[in-house]
């Protein structure tokens, strides 16, 4: 069995931390923005997510307040989450994906007033539906289909399309921005959105804007650009120092690229957690590899590398969906005598589009915190 960093585990405790975040003015060219990188454009499914408040309180013309886009270039985003103020100042939340099969939206109306205090808001998209959450409740579902258009190009925090300058800009304050390669369920969602997170495996990215715009968990860091600010905020969150989850080695197989990652945190009493597979072959069946105990060595078969030893484990079906990606939940018991509890995790697909065929992820080890 790998060892476990049980120092790192003793730092997971439940803290009080109170950030800082952006601050923007609509009408004004402010915005975070985030160099390209594939990881930003997943092509299993995504969730995006973030803390925000707004003032509804817009300059007259064409008003469009963006919490997120991905390629903020006209008529080129993958995904944006933004307010559809228009010319008339509405209060209508707007998810947008854009696919190989077309544009796809779903909105929530609200109330004036409503985002002036803290809300979380988040949007996600699996293959088949696009929904809309708000403080961990889901709000709004489109259906959609199609895989996610990488069009390239940067994403962007806090500000969209710079065509009607500022006029996409965010107008108020933005925390702790999220993405992640896949979608989440709203239980999910809830069980991390009052969590400063970082240091997340599975190519997660974690803007937690706390004076810069470091992507805590991955690769994917900005930097400002314009009038921003960072300030400190009222939000409050619990400062996750190690989130449990460490993945080790790679996948292999047909499908090399292969991806292991958990849907939220291995915490005590958490109904919401999974083991979640992406980038296999869309619609394989596949199974995923649970264990408590890991490979000193993978071991070679049919054309994969297992890190798992499955002599101590059980295998679960888990068939992956039309993007590729695979989840089974699995309830932490809040049982104290589980604290360290650890389980090794890898996900092997049926692939025939070699002659091996198979597929492999990574591991994923996910240790029980608090």
């Amino acid at each position: 069995m790998r060892s476990i960093p049980l120092a790192a585990v003793c730092l997971a405790s439940v803290l009080s931390a109170q950030n800082q975040g952006l601050t923007l003015v609509n009408d004004t060219v402010a915005h975070v923005d985030v160099p390209y990188a594939p990881t930003l454009a997943p092509t299993g499914g995504v969730t995006a997510e973030a803390w925000v408040t707004y003032n509804g309180a817009l300059a007259p013309g064409w008003r469009y307040p963006t919490v997120l886009r991905m390629d903020p270039s006209p008529n080129q985003a993958s995904y944006f989450l933004r307010i559809e103020a228009g010319q008339t100042q509405t209060n209508r939340l707007l998810w947008w994906v854009s696919t190989t099969n077309g544009n796809f939206t779903t909105s929530w109306m609200f109330a004036a007033g409503a985002l002036l205090t803290w809300t979380h808001v988040a949007g996600t998209y699996d293959g088949s539906t696009l929904r809309l959450f708000v403080n961990g409740a889901q709000v709004a579902q489109s259906p959609a289909s199609g895989a996610i258009l990488d069009t390239g190009g940067t994403f962007r925090i806090g500000g969209g399309d710079l065509t009607v300058v500022g006029g996409e800009t965010w107008n108020g304050e933005i925390d702790e921005v999220r993405l992640w390669p896949f979608a989440r369920s709203a239980a999910a969602i809830a069980s991390t959105m009052n969590m400063h997170l970082s240091s997340m495996p599975g190519e997660v990215s974690t803007w937690n804007l706390d004076g810069n715009a470091a992507d805590s968990s991955g690769a994917n860091s900005g930097a400002g650009v314009g009038a921003f600010a960072f300030a400190a905020n009222s939000l409050v969150q619990q400062l996750v120092s190690f989130p449990g989850e460490l993945a080790y080695g790679y996948g292999s197989g047909c499908h090399n690229n292969a991806l292991a990652a958990v849907g939220a945190l291995a915490n005590l009493g958490n109904a919401a957690f999974s083991f979640v597979g992406t980038r296999a072959p869309a619609g394989a069946p596949g199974f995923l590899l649970l264990s408590t105990s890991s490979l000193p060595v993978p071991f070679p078969i049919f054309g994969v590398d297992v890190f798992v030893d499955i002599t101590v484990g059980v295998l679960a079906f888990v068939p992956a969906n039309v993007l590729g990606t695979g989840q089974i939940d699995f309830a932490i018991p809040n049982d104290p005598t589980l604290l360290n509890f650890a389980l090794a995790s890898q996900f092997a697909w049926l692939d025939g589009s070699c002659a091996t065929g198979f597929s492999a992820s990574n591991e994923m080890l996910s240790i029980v915190v608090m």
